[in-house]
């Protein structure tokens, strides 16, 4: 039905405006839905990130936490820490979260009073496997533990800021 009249508006108009406030909120009903499971990833991954910093950097604005890594690490890790030697907590940072290893009796020898120490202060792992068919000799496994890999990563932390702060003094 046409009017004549220009500024009489068509029915479906009135009807399609009528719904216009509530498009919106149900667009973003259903792709908040839609996009559930990666929104809850996203956040938790961005929880963690910021939980685990001191700062945090985004498109040049930056905010800095006045917390120390020292107050970042569990008092289990510290006490780790403190019951290993120099020595240790270097093989610790060197060794891989899991080896399997034929070592040649030299190596076993020389490692294994550090594995010793690290195993028992739970920070890493070394059990004997199959023997071998070929040769016959025992290979065994070499890893870090949970509480080996949280060690691991404070103490990189620790040196990647000590490195930082004398790359900055320089």
């Amino acid at each position: 039905m046409k009017t004549n009249n220009p500024h009489q508006k068509p029915r479906s108009h009135s009807i399609v405006s009528s719904f216009a406030p509530f498009a919106w909120p149900v667009v973003t009903i259903i792709l908040f839905f839609s996009f559930r499971m990666p929104l809850i990833a996203l956040l938790s991954t961005a929880t963690r990130t910021i939980d685990k910093s001191s700062k945090i950097t985004i498109h040049g604005f930056s905010v800095e936490s006045e917390r120390k890594l020292n107050e970042l690490a569990s008092t289990e890790v510290k006490s780790a820490i403190l019951n290993v030697s120099t020595f240790a907590l270097r093989e610790l940072m060197d060794m891989s979260p899991q080896s399997r290893m034929k070592p040649n009796p030299d190596y076993f020898n020389r490692k294994r009073a550090v594995w010793d120490e690290l195993t028992a202060a739970k920070l890493a792992y070394y059990r004997d496997l199959e023997p071998s068919a070929n040769i016959g000799e025992y290979t065994f496994e070499v890893g870090r533990t949970h509480l080996g890999e949280a060690t691991n990563s404070y103490l990189r932390e620790i040196v990647l800021e000590q490195a930082l702060g004398t790359l900055k003094s320089k």
